[in-house]
C-alpha cells in the first residue's frame, strides 16, 4: 500500500504546485495587462513582460515564458476571422475570394487580431504561455508527458491616450 500511497501523494503535491503556479501567472498577467492599457507602457510593452517573466521565474526557475498581444478594435472582433466574401458558399475561406485586411497583414487571417498592443481605445487579447518540467518525475508511468503548460488570457481596452492610429480595413481580391 505504501508505493501507491506515495505515488498519489506525490501526484497530489504536484497537481497542487501547478495550481498555484497557474495562480501566480494568472496574477501577474492581470497585473501587467491593467498596467498596458496606461499611454505609459503603450509603446514599449517589453516592460512588463519582463515583470511577468521574473515574477513566473520565482516560481518556476526553468521555465519557458512566451508572450503574445494582439489588438481590435472592438471586444465583439476578438479570435474572429477576417470577414470574406464566400463565393462558392462552401463556410470557409478559399485563395481568391474576396475579404476585408483587417490586420494590414496583406492576406487572409483566422483572427483579425494586429499584432501588439494597439492603439488608443484598442480592445488587447494578452495572451501568456509557460512550459516547465513537473517536479516529479513519475508522469511517463501514466502516459503523461514530464513537461506541464499554464496559460493565461486577459482582454482589456487600452485607455482614450493621444496616439489613436485607426485601422482602415482594405478590400482585397486575390
Amino acid at each position: 500500500i505504501l508505493p501507491i500511497f506515495l505515488m498519489a501523494l506525490l501526484g497530489m503535491m504536484d497537481l497542487g504546485f501547478q495550481f498555484y503556479a497557474q495562480h501566480i501567472l494568472n496574477g501577474a498577467v492581470n497585473q501587467a495587462a491593467r498596467k498596458s492599457t496606461l499611454e505609459l507602457y503603450a509603446d514599449d510593452p517589453s516592460a512588463l513582460d519582463s515583470s511577468v517573466e521574473a515574477k513566473v521565474k520565482t516560481l518556476l526557475k526553468y521555465g519557458v515564458v512566451t508572450f503574445d498581444r494582439k489588438s481590435y478594435r472592438e471586444f465583439s472582433k476578438v479570435g474572429k476571422e477576417e470577414p470574406y466574401v464566400d463565393s462558392n458558399r462552401n463556410g470557409r475561406y478559399d485563395r481568391g475570394e474576396c475579404f476585408e485586411d483587417m490586420n494590414a497583414s496583406g492576406s487572409w487571417e483566422a483572427d483579425m487580431g494586429k499584432a501588439g498592443n494597439g492603439g488608443a481605445d484598442d480592445v488587447v487579447l494578452y495572451t501568456v504561455d509557460v512550459s516547465y518540467t513537473r517536479l516529479f518525475p513519475f508522469w511517463s508511468t501514466f502516459a503523461q508527458t514530464q513537461e506541464a503548460k499554464l496559460k493565461a488570457t486577459t482582454v482589456l481596452r487600452n485607455q482614450p491616450f493621444a496616439n489613436n492610429h485607426a485601422m482602415h480595413p482594405e478590400k482585397i481580391c486575390t
